[in-house]
C-alpha cells in the first residue's frame, strides 16, 4: 500500500502540476479579489448602518426627552394655573358666603349683585371643568372636585340663606372643595416628579 502512493507521487509531473496550479491561482486570483472587494464593501456599509442606527437612535433619544421636558414643563404650568384657579374659586365661594350672611342678611330671592357673584362663580367653575379631564378612568378625583363645585353652585341659587342648613352645608361643601383641590394638587405635582426621574 505503502509502496502504491510511492509510485504514485513518483509518477507526478511535477512541472504540469505547477503549471495547472498557476493557471487555476491565476484564474481564482481575480475572483478572490472581487470577493475581498465585496466583503469590503459590504463590511463598510454595515459599519455605515451602524453609525447611522447609532446616530439615529441618539436623535430619537434627544427628541423624546426633549418631547418630555415639553410636556413635564406644560405640565408644571398647568398645575400652576389650576393651583390659582381652585384658589380663587375657593375665595370667591367664601366671600359670596360672607357676603349673604353678613351684608345681605335675610332678605329673600336673588338681587343683581347676588346673579353677578354668582355668575362670577360660575365663570370659574367652568374654567376648572375645562382645566380637567374627568373622563379617564384614573381621575376620580377629577370627578368628585366637579360634583362638589357642582354642589356649591346648587346651593348658592336653590337655597335660602337665611337657613343654619344652608350655610353648614355650604361650608361642607367648600372644605370637601378645598380638600380634594389639594388631593388632585399633590397627585400632579407626584406625576411631574416621575417624569422629571424618567
Amino acid at each position: 500500500m505503502m509502496d502504491s502512493a510511492i509510485q504514485i507521487i513518483n509518477g507526478i509531473n511535477w512541472g504540469q502540476f505547477k503549471d495547472l496550479f498557476l493557471t487555476l491561482a491565476a484564474f481564482l486570483s481575480p475572483i478572490l479579489a472581487l470577493y475581498g472587494v465585496k466583503f469590503t464593501q459590504t463590511n463598510q456599509r454595515m459599519i455605515e448602518k451602524s453609525k447611522l442606527d447609532t446616530e439615529q437612535a441618539k436623535m430619537d433619544i434627544q427628541k423624546k426627552k426633549s418631547y418630555n421636558d415639553f410636556v413635564t414643563s406644560e405640565r408644571m404650568k398647568w398645575i400652576h394655573k389650576l393651583r390659582e384657579q381652585f384658589a380663587d374659586f375657593s375665595a370667591a365661594c367664601n366671600e359670596y358666603h360672607l357676603y349673604i350672611r353678613f351684608i345681605k342678611g335675610p332678605e329673600i330671592g336673588l338681587n343683581n349683585t347676588d346673579i353677578e357673584k354668582i355668575k362670577k362663580i360660575q365663570w370659574m367653575a367652568s374654567y376648572i371643568q375645562f382645566s380637567l379631564n374627568p373622563n379617564e378612568e384614573k381621575d376620580q378625583l377629577h370627578k368628585d372636585v366637579l360634583k362638589t363645585i357642582r354642589n356649591i353652585l346648587d346651593l348658592m341659587e336653590y337655597s335660602h340663606p337665611d337657613n343654619d342648613g344652608y350655610n353648614e352645608n355650604f361650608t361642607n361643601h367648600l372644605f370637601s372643595f378645598n380638600e380634594i383641590a389639594a388631593k388632585i394638587l399633590k397627585e400632579e405635582w407626584e406625576t411631574v416628579k416621575k417624569e422629571m426621574n424618567a
